[in-house]
């Protein structure tokens, strides 16, 4: 696929470049310059633009990222934790990992193994591609125990919360559960 494709893309749902714009939260200008093959997208835009065109990110492999190491998308983990007030201590010691290694991990210097991924997103109550930057919230939007279709919801994030459910030996927690499953599914359906 060559740049070029990604305008054949668009123009195949009849859609301007205002609207996919308006659609993704990325400018005009932005998109037209990656339909144009002069400017390479974030890995997080590349994201966005394969979800929204229902398509593979193996499609959109055109750009080549070889080179460029500031495309790699930052993780919400410092932004979370500072936003909760917490040291890096303390959620080191609660997930069962070294307060260097949550540094080293925020800072992007390292990279969590999926099992570490899956404590930190259950720790502060997101979805793992949430925490990792690939799906979310705008920009300086913190996100809320409120369920809101314009969250981005996704499905690793619904298997979370069944997971959680097998670790409730509470009744009435466990139905609270329930319904919160019930309204992910709904919004997910939307």
């Amino acid at each position: 696929m060559q740049g070029s494709d990604l305008r054949e893309l668009r123009e195949s749902k009849n859609m301007t470049l205002a609207q996919v714009s308006e659609q993704l939260n990325i400018p005009a200008t932005t998109i037209a310059a990656y339909e144009r093959g002069i400017r390479k997208p974030k890995i997080k835009n590349l994201v966005k633009l394969a979800d929204f065109y229902d398509v593979s990110l193996s499609m959109l492999d055109f750009f080549d990222y070889s080179d460029d190491s500031n495309l790699k998308p930052n993780n919400r983990l410092r932004e979370l934790r500072l936003s909760k007030n917490l040291t890096l201590k303390q959620v080191a010691d609660e997930i069962g990992i070294s307060e260097n290694g949550l540094c080293n991990y925020e800072l992007g210097k390292r990279e969590p193994k999926l099992k570490t991924w899956i404590k930190l997103a259950d720790y502060f109550n997101v979805s793992v591609s949430y925490l990792q930057g690939l799906t979310g919230f705008s920009k300086g939007k913190a996100p809320s125990d409120e369920i809101k279709p314009s969250d981005d919801l996704d499905i690793n994030y619904l298997h979370q919360r069944i997971n959680r459910m097998l670790e409730i030996n509470n009744i009435h927690d466990l139905q609270n559960e329930l319904e919160n499953v019930i309204k992910i599914t709904h919004l997910m359906q939307k």
